[in-house]
């Protein structure tokens, strides 16, 4: 599940490199078929995504993602999900219905506490 999760966040940070505003807020707003909504022909996204496979440069990415101001997710040495807060912060946790649930949140919430 982490491995799938990471490679999703992947995609998407290379999907929000490539594509200008109007077209991420299009995605975000109407889901993965909003991409021939917004005039970008199935090819050329294509033509996108395969030169960001291509490329090993991910610094303007990394940099993007920095500029944000949210959280970062990464997988850490046990396979677990971490979430890194803007300040530093690290915690690992799970999602739970799209959001992050810190693993103490988690446990409560199992147990009924």
């Amino acid at each position: 599940m982490a491995a799938q999760l990471e490679r999703w966040a992947v995609l998407g940070r290379a999907v929000e490199k490539l594509l200008d505003h109007r077209e991420l807020l299009a995605l975000k707003r109407l889901g993965g078929g909003a991409v021939a909504s917004v005039g970008s022909p199935r090819a050329r996204v294509r033509q996108i995504l395969e030169e960001l496979a291509r490329s090993t440069d991910r610094s303007a990415a990394l940099a993007h993602v920095a500029a944000s101001g949210g959280p970062r997710y990464g997988v850490n040495d046990q396979g677990r999900l971490i979430c890194v807060e803007p300040d530093g912060t690290r915690s690992s946790g799970v999602m739970v219905d799209g959001e992050f649930v810190p693993d103490d949140d988690a446990a409560a919430s199992r147990t009924g506490t």
